[in-house]
């Protein structure tokens, strides 16, 4: 069954969102944590989360930064050969 988002005029995130409900609704999804950035603020919003489940998305958060780090230094060094 599609998903439907339709009401949101930021086309930017829409996308992002829609295929994110798509890939969770062929999973058994338990948990969803919703992070989102405006000018002024962080917004957060959890499902079915507890403080444990909080820490397991915190650290997949801190693992991410360190793969984007490992990766964006590889190029640099990449870069800098040439």
């Amino acid at each position: 069954m599609p998903n439907w988002i339709l009401d949101t005029e930021n086309s930017e995130y829409r996308e992002f969102m829609q295929e994110a409900l798509n890939m969770m609704e062929k999973m058994e999804v338990v948990g969803i944590a919703i992070i989102a950035l405006t000018p002024d603020n962080t917004l957060t919003g959890y499902w079915g989360m507890e403080l444990q489940d909080k820490q397991t998305v915190k650290d997949q958060i801190e693992l991410d930064i360190i793969d984007e780090y490992i990766h964006n230094v590889g190029y640099v060094l990449k870069e800098k050969k040439k």
